[in-house]
């Protein structure tokens, strides 16, 4: 690295306007969803072995549901969702979205067969995949520039905090109804204990769907096309990816990778408990959401930190902050999944959870490097990275590499801790790579002033 890089820069434009109450409600309302939209990732990795024995299911098929089901129709909805976003109002197109998620959520609860979850899943997974980029957008549009990682780890907490109310609540709620025997709910008759978190966790969804009218108006609406604003803001898409390819396809493919490893991670350790451990759902929710809290607090103090550090000129602090913490993460990780036992298995989890589980704030490299009216459809582009290699490959391969490789169905955490070190090695290097061109694309983006 040059002694030219290494020299801070001069701050963004408006680094330190202040923050309207608007931009505050519109975060937390996208908070609200991604933390519901987590609610559900999570409830199925607690359920994975009930949901296997009640319909007679095998791991592969169940790394399919968790997986490949939910991860490639998620991939699929993004292909429309940054074109909608950037056309329509996003605010309209959430309400739409939460409630259909909310509604297949629920279904998968009723499910009778595997084609049947597989499809419920396939349409959860078209619901949330418009969430990520009509939010990142949203909020880069509300917020000062020299707050946007802050605001952006805070909504990704959202999935930290998800995780903790599923692992928690959803964990004690899972044994209370196992000790039932199910329950028995309006309209439905009795459910399984299975079927009835499934239905009871996802129905919240459907009233809260609302509140996306609740979100800044002005900052839901479209760029007009009238408006003229340098560097072509609404007809230069396909201009911005070329004029920024070498910062767009290692950003996309190292968010990609990083997703694999939260993935491997966050929908493979609840089965790797009780099967390693011989844990009940409440014991293992516990545990996971002490780890996942460390995440949030994680989430928000490394985004306050880039946050900081970029306000006093270091434009390329998001390809440096977020490598060392995974230099870092992938022997704790290879630690805490192969060489510790029940005593030790916590605090070493929640050191995984600081390194890994709060890397949302690495996106804001692109919201800071992305003109307004491009961005629902660049950062449908790091959703779909994320889809392809966090929410559908990621969780097949885990069990996969146990089953196939290993032939050892106990194998689920060197499965693991494989599928976190090969991805996180990977991502170091495409960052380390992509330091110079984020530099000039943010460079590029504070002269304008959004």
């Amino acid at each position: 690295m040059s002694d030219a890089a290494a020299i801070p820069s001069a701050p963004p434009a408006g680094a330190d306007d202040p923050i309207r109450a608007s931009a505050w409600i519109t975060l937390t309302v996208l908070l609200l969803f991604y933390l519901m939209s987590f609610v559900d990732k999570q409830m199925i990795a607690l359920l994975v072995n009930p949901m296997g024995k009640g319909l007679d299911l095998q791991d592969s098929q169940l790394g399919l549901l968790v997986g490949a089901a939910f991860g490639i129709f998620y991939t699929i909805s993004v292909f429309g969702a940054g074109w909608l976003l950037d056309r329509y109002s996003k605010r309209t197109i959430l309400f739409v979205a939460v409630l259909g998620w909310s509604l297949a959520a629920a279904a998968t609860g009723l499910a009778w067969s595997f084609e049947q979850l597989f499809l419920a899943r396939a349409l959860v997974g078209i619901g949330e995949g418009f969430l990520p980029p009509a939010s990142l957008a949203l909020i880069a549009a509300v917020f000062p520039r020299g707050r946007i990682t802050m605001a952006t780890s805070i909504f990704f907490a959202g999935s930290n905090i998800g995780s903790v109310l599923a692992l928690l609540v959803g964990g004690k709620a899972i044994a209370w109804l196992d000790a039932r025997g199910g329950a028995v709910l309006p309209l439905l008759g009795h459910l399984d204990a299975w079927r009835a978190a499934f239905v009871l966790s996802a129905l919240p969804g459907i009233p809260l769907a609302l509140l996306a009218f609740a979100i800044h108006r002005g900052a839901s609406q479209p760029v007009p096309k009238t408006v003229a604003v340098a560097g072509g803001e609404n007809d230069g898409y396909l201009r911005f990816l070329r004029a920024h390819t070498r910062l767009i396809i290692c950003h996309n493919l190292a968010y990609g990778l990083m997703s694999s490893a939260c993935y491997a991670v966050l929908l493979w350790a609840p089965a790797y408990l009780e099967r390693g451990f011989g844990w009940g759902a409440d014991r293992v929710g516990m545990v996971l959401a002490i780890g996942s809290a460390c995440g949030a607090a994680a989430n928000i103090g490394w985004g306050m930190t880039s946050d900081r550090l970029l306000r006093g000129g270091r434009r390329d602090v998001h390809y440096r902050l977020y490598p060392g913490l995974y230099m870092l993460c992938i022997p704790v990780t290879a630690l805490t999944f192969l060489w510790v036992g029940p005593g030790t298995f916590l605090p070493l989890y929640m050191m995984v959870s600081v390194l890994l589980l709060g890397s949302g704030g690495m996106t804001a490299a692109l919201q800071l490097s992305t003109p307004p009216g491009l961005r629902a459809r660049v950062m449908g582009i790091q959703t779909l990275s994320s889809g392809i290699f966090g929410l559908a490959l990621a969780p097949t391969l885990v069990p996969s590499l146990a089953q196939y490789v290993f032939r050892d169905r106990q194998a689920i955490g060197l499965s693991i801790a494989v599928v976190v070190g090969v991805s996180l090695l990977a991502t170091i290097l495409l960052l380390f790579f992509a330091r110079g061109a984020l530099r000039e694309a943010v460079k590029a983006r504070d002269e304008v002033g959004r």
